[in-house]
């Protein structure tokens, strides 16, 4: 689906520098091939750091550095390389003020949308109380182990509101559309998911693009009858058919 050419490099480092050249907002990033030149560049590095591996478009080895001692303290075995190095926003803080009692004012928080040949689908917004925001420290696989968690009676008030959230964003459909189709644009990509967050003025973030994304099956959504799961992932495959269907070779 997409052109073999924009899937040649799509580290993120190359995906930063590529996005802040025509003035996407994403963090910058640096690529670091071993710790040692890692280290070297101690004193420049704007700490907080997030360390990720370059290539790789999952959370495995990222690591949330606090300050030099920390990074002196890694064991290159920790780590995957080449390295992407960018600094930690809190995307917590103007929500404190702005609204204290909000979920994204509590947890820190991902959205998630696909890009498909011109077509936004929204897919998700996960919370954590982890700066590192995926399925696995959700907020939803705390709350969703063991069938009674579906009781509305047995959640939490901040995990309905997490819940409620992410239901308003799903049935949107649609955000910041001419951005994320330029995202997708600057790329050369037709078909990606993007991964971003918004600031307490609605700005947003971009994270990332990921042209070989995974989609769930329907066991590995938490809360799936709050979340409203077998329509979600339907609405998922239906936006990916639609693109199937408007290839040249599609009729063939």
């Amino acid at each position: 689906v997409n052109p073999p050419e924009s899937l040649f490099d799509f580290s993120k480092s190359h995906q930063a520098h590529r996005w802040r050249e025509v003035g996407i907002p994403t963090p910058e990033v640096e690529r670091f091939e071993t710790l040692e030149n890692l280290r070297s560049a101690v004193e420049r590095l704007p700490f907080p750091l997030v360390l990720r591996g370059d290539e790789q478009h999952n959370q495995k080895a990222m690591h949330v550095i606090g300050d030099e001692g920390e990074l002196f303290s890694l064991d290159a075995a920790v780590l995957v390389f080449p390295c992407a190095v960018s600094s930690l926003i809190d995307v917590r803080s103007g929500y404190r003020d702005k609204s204290p009692r909000s979920p994204h004012a509590r947890l820190f928080h991902k959205k998630r949308l696909i890009v498909a040949n011109g077509a936004i689908r929204t897919k998700h917004i996960m919370f954590s109380y982890r700066p590192i925001v995926g399925s696995k420290a959700s907020i939803y696989q705390k709350a969703g182990r063991g069938k009674l968690h579906e009781a509305a009676f047995l959640l939490w008030p901040l995990h309905r509101d997490c819940v409620a959230e992410d239901l308003v964003y799903w049935q949107q459909e649609t955000e910041y559309s001419p951005l994320m189709l330029k995202a997708c644009e600057t790329l050369g990509l037709d078909f990606a998911a993007i991964d971003y967050s918004n600031l307490s003025d609605e700005a947003p973030v971009l994270w990332e693009a990921n042209p070989l994304f995974h989609l769930p099956r329907l066991r590995d959504i938490r809360l799936p009858r709050r979340r409203r799961a077998v329509e979600r992932i339907s609405s998922y495959y239906e936006t990916i058919g639609r693109l199937l269907s408007e290839l040249p070779m599609a009729g063939a």
